[in-house]
């Protein structure tokens, strides 16, 4: 089978159908060129994606130039962000492909049913497995590699080494780009690259092949598992108690977690009768199950649509008012930018793994921490709401902490301020 068809194949086997556009992430370096003439040879359209990031000056911008121009030459439109970075929390290239990521999902929800592409291929996969060994302590996490689709993002190529890709482009006369800081020595992976996985294949060789075989055996079982945990966590009143059945303390702890106890506590539960305090009730060991007691029931959710002026619900009221001069909150409120949140709000109890970005605080906390942090009694932790945009995103642990995502700023025309009413 030629690269194309196996190409074709990749595709169909993430997901792909005939007829679906695609976003085609191209930096101008081989692979990428690579898949662009792929998607060429294989009859596909859709549009290339281009990310200017400035970081090497007026080689960047070359290489932005030049892209659009290939694609234009082989009959695809191009779009180019120019979406300067910084080093992040986790690093300049970490930083670079989250914007990447998150430019490319707005760009293919542009198109009706696109899917994203990109060109990593079966060595990429070898050395994710490399990082993973040096960064994860879940064995499964550490084998498991990147996902042929994630989402709308298609990886076709993973069972195709990288040296084939390069020759199959060279013979077709397809040219590319070279980025200089793939070769310098200051980025993890790019060690691993030019240092590792050569040492690896010399002693032994076809081992850059293997891991990456042992990639998707390692995706299948972290699928695997995830599929068993999700099945234990659809029945959150309800776990069956099988301890000699696969993956039992998988399961275990996956329930354990939406109620926030450990699988050791509910493991503990040995006798008929026993049980364990919870967050939001008790968890009680049936002879067959564990039972999860609810106490009192939680608070309603509240739509929020934008307001003009003042109200009220659910105990909170706010309010339209011109920025203050001090963007900082006071105590139990929660200024927020009327033009960066995107509308309606809810204000809802708060769920096992949200999230929010406190005010003067890099990076997100969970909910569950800060109102541990708080010293909010077990049993009335669940109360708690908090206050969602319609993306998702967490602008207000209620009564307590605010978001940086909206927050106030010199820019800000309008402001709305969210105070709970005092009894």
């Amino acid at each position: 089978m030629g690269l194309v068809e196996r190409f074709r194949s990749g595709l169909r086997g993430a997901g792909w159908e005939p007829g679906d556009p695609v976003v085609l992430a191209v930096s101008g370096g081989a692979d990428s060129m690579g898949l662009l003439e792929l998607a060429v040879e294989a009859g596909l359209h859709g549009v290339v994606g281009h990310v200017n990031y400035g970081l090497r000056g007026a080689a960047s911008a070359g290489d932005a130039r030049w892209v659009a121009r290939e694609a234009a030459r082989k009959g695809w439109p191009c779009r180019v962000a120019h979406r300067p970075v910084g080093a992040g929390r986790n690093g300049l290239q970490a930083e670079a492909r989250g914007v990447r990521y998150r430019w490319l999902g707005e760009l293919a929800g542009q198109i009706p049913n696109a899917y994203i592409l990109t060109a990593h291929h079966a060595d990429d996969q070898a050395e994710s497995v490399v990082l993973h060994w040096l960064r994860a302590a879940d064995p499964v996490a550490a084998v498991a590699g990147m996902p042929p689709r994630n989402g709308r993002v298609l990886r076709p190529l993973l069972g195709v080494r990288r040296e084939e890709l390069r020759s199959w482009a060279a013979a077709r006369g397809v040219q590319w780009r070279e980025d200089a800081s793939n070769a310098e020595g200051k980025y993890l992976r790019n060690r691993i690259r030019h240092e590792v996985l050569p040492l690896l294949e010399d002693v032994r060789a076809g081992a850059i092949g293997h891991l990456a075989a042992l990639a998707g055996r390692g995706r299948e079982v972290a699928e695997g598992m995830a599929a068993v945990k999700a099945s234990a966590q659809a029945d959150p009143g309800r776990l069956a108690w099988t301890p000699d059945a696969p993956f039992f303390t998988e399961r275990l702890h996956a329930w354990g977690r939406l109620h926030g106890v450990g699988g050791d506590a509910l493991r503990a539960l040995k006798s008929t009768g026993a049980h364990v305090p919870v967050e939001a009730g008790r968890i009680v060991r049936d002879r067959d199950a564990l039972v999860f007691e609810a106490a009192e029931p939680l608070p309603e959710p509240v739509g929020i649509d934008r307001p003009k002026g003042s109200g009220r619900a659910g105990g909170v009221r706010w309010e339209v008012l011109p920025p203050p001069a001090d963007p900082r909150a006071p105590e139990g409120a929660c200024w927020v930018d009327a033009d960066r949140v995107v509308w309606p709000l809810t204000l809802r109890p708060w769920q096992p793994g949200d999230a929010l970005a406190p005010y003067g605080h890099a990076g997100h906390v969970n909910v569950s921490d800060l109102l541990t942090q708080a010293k909010v009694p077990a049993a009335r932790r669940a109360h708690h709401r908090v206050l969602a945009d319609a993306a998702g995103t967490i602008h207000w642990l209620v009564g307590f902490r605010t978001a940086r995502e909206a927050a106030l700023t010199p820019q800000a025309r309008t402001a709305v301020c969210f105070t709970l009413e005092t009894p």
